[in-house]
């Protein structure tokens, strides 16, 4: 597993259960929240496996490889994790700005061989909103400031404002006249 990548909660596994799973468990446990689906881990594993869950009269049951999937996030997180699930990080991120169309920001990760990225959540006419988010690896040092730049932003008419959601809460960007 050392050369795989490590099933995150908010991109691997949080899709793979759908408004009809969240309703149908929200009596018993909350599919939007990780540390709820990781309490009861071995349960829904037991039950993907036996192939009744989801139920057949809904989408189930799940293809093996999501089974695989949810199966190495649960490993990853009892054998690299601390017996946690293995989630993204919303980093400490500042010196938000737009610059030729890229914005760029310094975070706050371990090494600047860390994996972060801006994470499109809203894509709407004049607002764009994005999660900052790391990979820490597991049992991760302190985190170091490091800049990184990202991607060309390709702005719809009347486009003017970028939020950036980190560990800090949210922050406003206004986009130039000339870049909008």
């Amino acid at each position: 597993m050392s050369n795989a990548v490590i099933p995150r909660w908010e991109i691997h596994i949080k899709p793979m259960f759908n408004l009809m799973d969240r309703i149908h468990m929200s009596y018993r446990m909350d599919f939007e929240d990780p540390d709820s689906v990781w309490q009861f881990r071995a349960a829904i594993l037991a039950r993907l496996k036996g192939g009744t869950m989801p139920p057949e009269n809904e989408h189930g049951p799940w293809p093996e490889e999501m089974i695989a999937l949810f199966q190495r996030w649960v490993t990853a997180g009892e054998d690299q994790f601390g017996n946690k699930p293995p989630c993204l990080t919303m980093p400490v991120g500042s010196n938000y700005a737009l610059d030729s169309g890229l914005l760029e920001c310094d975070a706050q990760v371990p090494s600047q061989q860390t994996k972060t990225w801006f994470h499109l959540i809203r894509y709407g006419d004049d607002v764009h909103e994005f999660n900052l988010y790391s990979e820490f690896p597991p049992n991760a040092g302190p985190a170091e400031t490091t800049v990184f730049p990202f991607t060309k932003m390709y702005p719809t008419p009347g486009f003017k404002t970028i939020i950036v959601n980190d560990a800090n809460g949210a922050h406003r960007i206004d986009v130039p006249q000339a870049i909008a």
